[in-house]
């Protein structure tokens, strides 16, 4: 119920505060405050006033914002691994690539940087492009790197269920949360999200709640 409400407010301040509206407000705001500088003799009451009313509004807004941005941006991740599970040329180890450490991201920065590079085919339509003199090295390397993001994935999968299963055989708190999934296996919330969706397609969860309350469950 909060996570709800927070969220409402959150998007409705986000909406505001970048309203031409919301603008105008402030810069009225700023105009009336200097004029009634003289007035107050440019006193510190007069001073503290509005750096007081900035710096609340600021120190809140920054919360707020930071709420809406952050469910825009896993709004934004989970429209691009849609995108990345159709398309029959794009590699699926981009999906969860948020979660890679600074070295591997430089790789793929890379080999999206140079066009002129040769193909290596790693099965299933996936082509590669790597320089030809580093061809075999790519591949074998690629293809050791995405079964160990498999291994991984299964690795952390499996995490989920065992504590699931501990969670159930204690009676208390026989679910688990996204938060929780996140803390568990140390990925980031689009990714915690999606174990969960695969865990639930492969019929091992099962989903209860919605929107921010959204708890899984061992599956009968």
């Amino acid at each position: 119920m909060l996570h709800e409400f927070f969220r409402r407010i959150a998007h409705r301040t986000a909406a505001a505060v970048g309203s031409p509206w919301a603008f105008s407000i402030a810069i009225v705001l700023l105009v009336a405050w200097a004029a009634s500088g003289p007035f107050f003799n440019f006193s510190n009451t007069w001073q503290l006033v509005i750096n007081t009313f900035t710096t609340i509004s600021t120190f809140l807004t920054v919360f707020l914002i930071q709420n809406t941005q952050n469910r825009d941006s896993k709004a934004i991740h989970l429209k691009l691994d849609e995108l990345i599970k159709v398309a029959r040329q794009a590699r699926n180890e981009l999906i969860d690539i948020e979660d890679r450490t600074d070295e591997e991201l430089k790789v793929f920065e890379d080999e999206f940087s140079k066009p002129s590079m040769d193909g290596v085919a790693l099965g299933g339509g996936v082509v590669v492009a790597v320089k030809p003199e580093k061809k075999k090295k790519a591949q074998k390397l690629l293809e050791e790197f995405h079964k160990e993001r498999e291994a991984e994935r299964e690795d952390n999968k499996a995490k989920i269920i065992t504590a699931l299963e501990k969670k159930a055989k204690n009676k208390v708190k026989n679910y688990v949360t996204n938060d929780e999934v996140q803390a568990l296996t140390g990925v980031s919330d689009a990714t915690a999200t999606r174990y969960m969706d695969t865990l639930e397609k492969e019929g091992k969860v099962e989903q209860i709640g919605e929107g921010r309350v959204v708890r899984y469950i061992l599956k009968n």
